[in-house]
């Protein structure tokens, strides 16, 4: 039986963070992770709407996380929330 896994996203103004951890023994063990700046909050003091260029490399950061997360046991629970929440700020 394969031990769960759980990934967790944290997308702020500046940077997109993914970590990817396996219970075991009653511990989490990290088995990946991705760490990239993309200045999603770029110009927003400037007419309060997120820039293309910034979504673009949200969008490409999000995708590598995507991929990263391809994992046996992931623990799906909270995925399509987290997608659905990421779909609605980034195109209203």
């Amino acid at each position: 039986m394969s031990e769960t896994v759980y990934a967790a996203i944290d997308l702020g103004t500046n940077n997109c963070r993914l970590l990817v951890a396996r219970v075991k023994d009653g511990s989490f063990k990290i088995i990946d992770s991705f760490s990239r700046i993309v200045r999603l909050g770029e110009g927003l003091n400037q007419g309060n709407r997120l820039n293309e260029t910034a979504i673009m490399r949200t969008i490409e950061a999000l995708t590598v996380c995507a991929e990263k997360m391809q994992v046996d046991g992931l623990h799906k629970r909270y995925a399509p929330l987290i997608g659905e929440f990421a779909k609605d700020c980034l195109w209203g």
